[in-house]
């Protein structure tokens, strides 16, 4: 089993030391984890300037040789995407040496970040059409500038539109979800099941079977599995649900990333020692 979006106290959002967290993926079955901390350019963003490089990989070259018969460790980040950033963020990116990085979008610049419950504001200011209209423009340009391996929580819009517009409704954005889906394909990025969603409002992953069912008939071929825990009681959360929903809607394989090369890895649903726990989680 794969948990391949993981933050630890790398992150100003998590306090989890990351062998804590190695420790509890070992104890929950999980063979091979990715540590994707947030990295952020936006001057107004609590994460900018939080993110240490060198500390992080050695933290990570630490754990690799205390659980290196136990648990695959990769060295990830998660950068959240603006476009007046777009030199910054590459040049940055490309001089690291990372194994896996994923985009996403969180922050709309100036409107706030939508991940967060004050952005409830933002939502009930606006028409679905709006709102959900501002964060898709920004997911398409983020899959564009396609520096990614993977495109993170790809409807994360609906983690607070949801309490103000309703269960998410694929049909009235299938437009919008399908210019970014087929970007994704032609660029090979990786679309992630992120899997915070069955424990959040939503209910459901990011994105939904729906929406992967649709990536497939796309010609999409390449997805990665991440609880997004930023504690360990839900490391590996949901892991199990999402890599079943994979399989469910087509998908025979997960993605595994070295020094940002991907390979793609057989969907295994069958339990070892521990996995357990990972079904359990689906709504920890």
């Amino acid at each position: 089993m794969f948990d391949y979006h993981h933050h630890s106290a790398f992150s100003v959002d998590c306090t989890a030391s990351m062998p804590d967290v190695c420790r509890v993926a070992v104890e929950r079955g999980i063979s091979e984890i990715a540590f994707t901390e947030h990295m952020d350019f936006i001057p107004e963003e609590k994460n900018t300037g939080y993110f240490r490089y060198d500390a992080y990989m050695e933290s990570v070259r630490q754990c690799r040789e205390r659980f290196r018969d136990e648990l695959a460790i990769v060295a990830g980040i998660e950068v959240d995407y603006c476009p007046d950033f777009e030199n910054e963020t590459g040049k940055w990116v490309e001089e690291r040496e990372f194994d896996f990085v994923i985009g996403s979008v969180h922050y709309l610049r100036g409107k706030g970040n939508i991940s967060e419950p004050r952005a409830l504001g933002f939502f009930r200011g606006r028409t679905e059409r709006e709102a959900y209209g501002e964060y898709w423009d920004l997911v398409l340009r983020c899959a564009r500038f396609g520096i990614w391996d993977a495109l993170g929580h790809i409807d994360l819009v609906k983690r607070y539109g949801t309490e103000v517009f309703g269960p998410f409704n694929e049909e009235r954005h299938a437009e919008a979800l399908d210019e970014v889906l087929s970007t994704l394909v032609t660029k090979r990025i990786a679309l992630e099941i992120n899997t915070s969603g069955l424990r959040q409002p939503p209910a459901e992953c990011y994105p939904s079977a729906a929406v992967l069912r649709r990536y497939r008939e796309l010609g999409g071929v390449r997805v990665t599995v991440g609880s997004d825990s930023h504690a360990v009681d839900h490391t590996g959360a949901g892991v199990f649900f999402g890599l079943r929903m994979a399989r469910e809607t087509g998908f025979t394989h997960v993605e595994r990333f070295r020094r940002r090369e991907g390979s793609a890895v057989p969907i295994n649903l069958e339990f070892g020692p521990g996995d357990e726990r990972l079904l359990q989680q689906k709504r920890l």
